[in-house]
């Protein structure tokens, strides 16, 4: 294990440009050496931002904040941590992880809703109950993976269990025009990047998408795994928009790729025992776990005719 933390990252030698040109608090390396065509038609945001069919009024909503005039509020007295629960760690990692362990029960996982102090909570910057807002807190790089997933994103420098990664943002669109360009994605054969976030409130679902194949961040480059490094789960400050969030489920060495899991909330995944006839996707899953199923997970939604 040690050998492996000492491995040198190529980032450091040889990486041309940050690809968030500056957006992000640390550098996002690329190489420059294969794939320049993707930057013709890819711009980096470091945030969500509004695209066709979303809700303003979800951007625009703002939530009532905590009291706290302190540097960091405390779980006996904050208005947001009483609501909520507390989330992380003083050493800023989430509690989920440690509750759930190793799990796979994705379900099980995104039952209660995570809501840090934001633009109107009273307490300080520093406060223990702030960490995604923050943004990104390791270097990472984009590379080529040399086999058929095309690019990958690895780490630069270790980062621990339940570490905070990155959001995975792009434009938030309606179901609607998510399923018009899934469908022009599917006659071109090219790859869907776009993930559905569904909630459930009392007899309510509610719906977002979230599409960052033209406008999107780091999480991008994130390849899928049926046995992820990495954990995906929705979180909220200041407006009603969730955050698409990603926390190490273990610890991660320098140099290793990051993967999720591309079903996302649902953690849905194509039977490869199906006949190819039903089949909702025919992308093959090049992941090499164990547990591989075979084809890569698919949001059914998408491509329903209703």
């Amino acid at each position: 294990m040690e050998a492996e933390n000492s491995k040198k990252c190529s980032c450091t030698e040889s990486c041309e440009f940050d690809v968030a040109e500056g957006l992000e608090n640390f550098p996002v390396y690329y190489n420059g050496k294969s794939c320049v065509k993707i930057w013709k038609s890819f711009k980096y945001v470091s945030r969500c931002i509004p695209g066709p069919g979303c809700s303003m009024e979800e951007f625009e909503a703002k939530y009532e904040g905590c009291q706290c005039k302190t540097q960091s509020c405390s779980p006996e007295n904050c208005l947001c941590i009483l609501r909520f629960g507390m989330t992380y760690s003083d050493e800023g990692t989430i509690f989920k992880l440690e509750q759930f362990k190793e799990s796979t029960d994705q379900k099980a996982m995104f039952c209660s809703p995570i809501f840090e102090c934001g633009l109107n909570c009273l307490c300080g910057p520093g406060c223990s109950n702030r960490l995604v807002q923050h943004g990104l807190k390791y270097k990472t790089e984009i590379f080529d993976t040399g086999s058929n997933k095309g690019l990958g994103l690895k780490a630069c420098e270790l980062i621990r269990k339940g570490a905070f990664l990155c959001e995975y943002a792009g434009e938030v669109i309606g179901l609607l025009e998510a399923k018009r360009r899934a469908g022009l994605l599917q006659a071109d054969g090219g790859m869907n990047y776009i993930l559905v976030l569904r909630e459930h409130y009392n007899d309510q679902i509610a719906e977002i998408c979230v599409d960052p194949t033209k406008l999107g961040n780091l999480g991008r480059f994130i390849n899928h795994s049926c046995n992820p490094n990495l954990w995906m789960t929705a979180v909220r400050f200041s407006n009603a928009v969730p955050k698409l969030c990603l926390f190490a489920r273990r610890d991660i060495n320098i140099g290793e790729e990051f993967t999720f899991h591309y079903g996302g909330l649902q953690e849905k995944v194509c039977d490869a025992g199906l006949p190819r006839e039903h089949r909702l996707t025919e992308l093959i899953c090049h992941c090499a776990s164990d547990n591989c199923t075979g084809y890569l997970p698919f949001e059914e939604s998408l491509y329903d005719s209703a």
